[in-house]
């Protein structure tokens, strides 16, 4: 089954508009949200950082340009 997913978070100021919807597949969904909850982008990577990601990489976020 899949499920529609906010790409920035309504509680962060998200909009139900298509260029912020994803379609992911339920487990996937309920796993981000388990793993990340609705943190920002760099609380995210920081997280990654910190916890999952191979201690000789580091993984950025940035904003795109004109968004």
């Amino acid at each position: 089954m899949m499920t529609r997913h906010h790409r920035k978070p309504k509680s962060l100021g998200g909009v139900a508009e298509k260029k912020n919807i994803s379609l992911l597949p339920h487990k996937k969904h309920t796993a981000w949200h388990m793993l990340f909850s609705n943190l920002t982008p760099e609380r995210i990577a920081a997280e990654i950082n910190e916890k999952f990601l191979d201690p000789d990489y580091v993984l950025v976020v940035r904003r795109r340009n004109g968004m």
